[in-house]
């Protein structure tokens, strides 16, 4: 639930595609010079594989398959924590881990609405792999 409105600029985003279910075909996300592999659980950026750990991977794979919104912590911690207790510094520490992994260059990707969640703000194209 939302703690506060969020007012958007007009073309401070462009909607991405939504998936609701897991995708019935395997897919490839293209941001920048990155590139996310769902099925092998791989992110490349400038084709060369970038270690990621399973929490930032599901957090980056949901904060963009919920690009044309800004997620809720609630939200995000329902969702990608939902197998166990979450420490209160769990979303943020998720979140600074997959910033380093997408470096200076495309840690912009992913923007802060304080007290609020986060969104998702790189243009994406989502392709059959």
């Amino acid at each position: 639930m939302l703690t506060a409105p969020v007012h958007l600029s007009p073309g401070e985003f462009a909607p991405l595609r939504t998936f609701d279910d897991p995708p019935s075909e395997p897919r490839i996300v293209r941001f920048g010079s990155c590139e996310l592999r769902p099925g092998q659980r791989e992110l490349l950026i400038d084709g060369v594989r970038r270690h990621l750990q399973p929490r930032p991977f599901d957090l980056l794979l949901y904060l963009i398959e919920h690009g044309d919104r800004v997620v809720t912590h609630e939200e995000l911690l329902s969702r990608v924590w939902s197998d166990g207790p979450v420490q209160p510094c769990s979303l943020p520490a998720a979140v600074l881990r997959l910033r380093r992994a997408l470096g200076r260059t495309h840690r912009d990707a992913i923007r802060t609405y304080q007290r609020v969640g986060y969104r998702f703000a790189a243009p994406a194209a989502f392709f059959k792999q």
